[in-house]
């Protein structure tokens, strides 16, 4: 009879070439994960290291594309062996090379973010037998309504590529956030339907999950405080809000981020907006805690944990009417999802709330919302899940 230590991988890397440190929702998701496995196998976190990834942003800001500001937080990750390395190196055989392909090589199961230079990273060095042990985690949003910058551009010329449908075609698994991955898998294989069904019968959907956080008792207060958390860039879809604030007569927003759009989205907000930039992450939930309604224009997102965290926090939530978005929601609440370039739905949206807050005050939603969280999107219970099916053999 086999033991139970034989069906468990013994050696999990992590690869996200973001900074461990960096502030992010996807890199938080990677560093709870870490903690997690770190309890019941070896893990390695493969990363960049901070002056590679302050490179990469001056790069991204010279040819206007996009740019990540760098967050640093003071989390410390006990057990978890950071290694840092510096992709597609001119000198190869550097000790932060060799140790980062003998992390590839030697590990039982690889968890990648889906980006295409982290399974770039993966394929470099360790091949085809690196990516059929690999995990892909679809944290980035693939499919692009619109190319409207640079970045989207090439964007679209990498993701809807060969290569990456040979990376994405040899991953052991793929780890979806949301039914939204029918549309990513549908934008990367077009027509090749043979791929695309082999690739769905290797999905593995477990959404992201938060901490249930304490109810924070708002005081009465005669308007309502209404917040904005997330990059300021136009995936975010910021820009919208300036004239549909002004619409609602909603006098002031208080909004957390940074990007590249920062400045053009001070001059468009003027005196509507109190910008507070990038904060670590006790003082963007202290936030959520203390404001009542969170905007969420996105033009297209994945599944955001700020989101879950609002709704966690008692925070209602506005959001964009996107499958990755509206989906969250529980079925009462699909009201609160709604289509940002439709001035009218917007107000429409806006002054229920404020009924709902001047009738029977907004304690109803906020305990539905976050008896959501509870029940589908718990923090412990996803992590849990994710962990397991990682580190089980029997799913190789």
């Amino acid at each position: 009879m086999r033991s139970k230590e034989r069906d468990v991988a013994a050696r999990l890397v992590l690869v996200d070439l973001h900074p461990a440190g960096l502030i992010g929702g996807c890199e938080k998701v990677f560093r709870q994960l870490a903690r997690t496995a770190a309890r019941r196998a070896s893990v390695t976190w493969l990363g960049s290291s901070c002056w590679f990834y302050r490179s990469l942003e001056v790069v991204y800001r010279i040819l206007a594309m996009r740019a990540a500001p760098l967050r640093e937080n003071n989390e410390t990750l006990a057990g978890v062996d950071i290694v840092s390395t510096q992709p597609f190196s001119l000198i190869p055989f550097t000790t932060a090379w060799r140790q980062s392909r003998n992390r590839i090589t030697s590990a039982d199961v690889i968890y990648c973010k889906n980006e295409f230079l982290e399974l770039c990273l993966v394929w470099f060095y360790g091949g085809d037998r690196a990516l059929h042990k690999t995990v892909v985690g679809m944290h980035s949003p693939v499919h692009v309504p619109a190319a409207a910058t640079n970045w989207h551009r090439v964007h679209a010329l990498l993701y809807k590529s060969a290569l990456y449908r040979h990376l994405l075609s040899n991953a052991r698994q793929v780890h979806a956030l949301s039914s939204a991955i029918d549309r990513d898998l549908d934008y990367v294989y077009g027509s090749r339907r043979m791929e695309l069904s082999a690739m769905r019968e290797r999905i593995l959907l477990i959404p992201n999950g938060v901490e249930q956080l304490p109810l924070r008792q708002r005081p009465p207060r005669a308007t309502l405080q209404y917040l904005c958390v997330g990059r300021l860039a136009f995936q975010k879809g910021f820009d919208r809000l300036p004239s549909l604030l002004e619409m609602a007569s909603i006098e002031r927003v208080t909004v957390v981020g940074d990007g590249d759009q920062a400045v053009t989205l001070r001059r468009a907000f003027g005196d509507r907006a109190e910008f507070l930039g990038a904060l670590v992450q006790e003082q963007t939930l202290e936030e959520l805690s203390v404001r009542d309604v969170l905007l969420m224009p996105s033009r297209w997102d994945n599944l955001p944990l700020t989101l879950l965290e609002a709704m966690a926090a008692g925070c209602i939530p506005i959001v964009s009417a996107v499958s990755e978005l509206n989906e969250v929601l529980p079925g009462t609440l699909q009201w609160l999802a709604i289509d940002f370039d439709q001035p009218a739905a917007f107000l429409q949206c806006v002054r229920r709330v404020e009924r709902c807050a001047a009738d029977v005050g907004l304690d109803a939603l906020r305990h539905t919302l976050r008896e959501h969280v509870r029940e589908h999107f718990d923090e412990k219970r996803q992590l849990d899940r994710l962990t397991s099916a990682l580190l089980s053999k029997k799913s190789a």
